[in-house]
C-alpha cells in the first residue's frame, strides 16, 4: 500500500483511510482508520524543520537538499519505530497475529512485524508491506505472478534536477530473468532522467518510443507488455 505525497515539509507522506481491496478482509476498518491517523501524525514534519529549510533556501541554497534528505531519513526511522515497537496491530482481524505480535514485543521490539514500512532510496516514495501468515493466509491468492497482472509499478522521484523520475528496482522474478530486468530498469531510468516535471506529455514521447523499440520486443518473449500511465493519486503528489 503506497503512501501519498512526495515527503516534503509542505506535503508529507500520508496514507488513505480506505483500505485497499487486497486487505479489506484482513483488517477492522475502524481500527485501520485509527492506524492511518497515527501513522499520518508521525509522518508530519515539525514547523521548525520547514522553517530551517526556508532559511537555507535564502542563505545557503546548496545545503537545502542535504537538510531535506537528513530529515526524510529521520522521518522514515520514526515510522519504522512506530510500526515495529509502538503500534499494537489492533486493526488486524486475526487474534493469532495480534498474540504473535505481543509475544514478539516481549522478546524484542526489533522482531519482524506483520507489516512494515519501506521506501525507495531517494526517500520520496514509501509503501507498507503486509505479511500474511497463519489464519490470515488467503486461499484465493494467485500462485503465479502472471495471474496477478496487470501490476502497477510507480516511478520514484519528482522530475526535478536533484531527483529525476526512475523505476524502483522491484524484481519481477520469476516472470523475467534478473539480468533482463536489471537492463530494462537501467535503460528506462536513463530515459526518465530526461523527463522534467511540468511538461510530461511532450517529454514522455521519447520514452514511449524507447519502450516500443527496445523494451516491448524483449518482454514479449515472456508474455509481458509495458504501458505508461499518469495516475493522480491525490491533491498532494502524482506519478
Amino acid at each position: 500500500m503506497y503512501f501519498m505525497g512526495p515527503n516534503t515539509f509542505s506535503e508529507p507522506w500520508h496514507l488513505p483511510h480506505t483500505p485497499p481491496e487486497q486487505i479489506k478482509e484482513l483488517v477492522h476498518e475502524g481500527a485501520f482508520n485509527t492506524f492511518v491517523d497515527e501513522v499520518n501524525n508521525v509522518a508530519i514534519y515539525q514547523w521548525w524543520e520547514g522553517a530551517i529549510h526556508n532559511m537555507l533556501c535564502i542563505l545557503a541554497y546548496h545545503f537545502t537538499w542535504s537538510w531535506l534528505q537528513w530529515r526524510r531519513k529521520i522521518k522514515l526511522q520514526q515510522l519504522h519505530e512506530f510500526v515495529r515497537c509502538e503500534y499494537d496491530h489492533a486493526c488486524l482481524r486475526s487474534c493469532r497475529s495480534r498474540a504473535l505480535y505481543d509475544h514478539a514485543c516481549l522478546r524484542s521490539c526489533r522482531s519482524r512485524a506483520l507489516y512494515e514500512i519501506a521506501a525507495t532510496p531517494d526517500l520520496m516514495l514509501a509503501y507498507v508491506d503486509f505479511f500474511l501468515g497463519g489464519d490470515e493466509k488467503k486461499s484465493d491468492l494467485p500462485p503465479r505472478l502472471h495471474q496477478r497482472f496487470p501490476i502497477s509499478l510507480l516511478f520514484g522521484g519528482d522530475g526535478s534536477y536533484m531527483t529525476s523520475f526512475y523505476l524502483h528496482n522491484a524484481l519481477l522474478s520469476p516472470a523475467i530473468p534478473p539480468t533482463t530486468w536489471y537492463r530494462l530498469v537501467a535503460g528506462l531510468s536513463g530515459q526518465l532522467c530526461l523527463v522534467p516535471r511540468g511538461c510530461l506529455r511532450s517529454t514522455f514521447r521519447p520514452v514511449l518510443r524507447w519502450l516500443e523499440t527496445f523494451a516491448d520486443p524483449t518482454l514479449r518473449v515472456y508474455g509481458l507488455h509495458v504501458d505508461l500511465m499518469l495516475v493522480v493519486i491525490a491533491s498532494m503528489g502524482c506519478w
